[in-house]
């Protein structure tokens, strides 16, 4: 959906932006709501929540 890796080093600390995803959690997020992906260059690799998929 939004082209994360679970990642447990970004998981304890949202703001540590190495690890599995080369971002942190938290720029993650906050380019999830404004993109729909971690990173723009995902959005073709990525599609919209479905109604029973929490944010």
């Amino acid at each position: 959906m939004c082209y994360w890796e679970d990642d447990i080093a970004q998981n304890k600390d949202p703001d540590y932006d190495g690890g599995a995803n080369g971002i942190s959690l938290n720029n993650a997020k906050e380019n999830f709501f404004k993109y729909g992906a971690i990173k723009r260059e995902f959005l073709k690799n990525v599609r919209k929540p479905l109604d029973d998929e929490s944010l």
